[in-house]
């Protein structure tokens, strides 16, 4: 897919949001997200926690090394999630050789999502 027809694709998703509470318009993109998204690396694991109240996806490459990495993502403090941003996130790592935690948003800055 070329720059021009992500955004434009990436545009009419977004629109489909307006209007939406927090938590449907949460669930919207996190769909919207997916369907761009890479499969997972070969041999990525990963699991999903909460920790005071903080939605948190722990991810572990296959060639992980010692090391951790805490990624904090600005858009899990408005609209993304832990599952928004799982293709890049796991594609990244994939490069680096240390875990990473990925963590949705601080706790009470937006209505809460906990993971299913």
């Amino acid at each position: 897919m070329n720059v021009e027809a992500f955004i434009d694709r990436f545009a009419a998703g977004l629109a489909t949001l307006d209007g939406l509470p927090m938590v449907r318009a949460r669930h919207a993109y996190d769909v919207l997200c997916a369907g761009f998204a890479p499969a997972d690396p070969a041999g990525m694991i990963f699991h999903d926690t909460v920790l005071a109240g903080v939605a948190v996806r722990h991810f572990r490459p296959a060639r992980a090394a010692c090391g951790q990495l805490l990624f904090l993502h600005g858009g899990g403090f408005t609209l993304g999630s832990v599952r928004s941003h799982h293709g890049i996130q796991a594609s990244l790592l994939d490069m680096q050789s240390a875990w990473q935690a990925f963590c949705q948003a601080l706790k009470g800055a937006i209505e809460q999502d906990p993971i299913e």
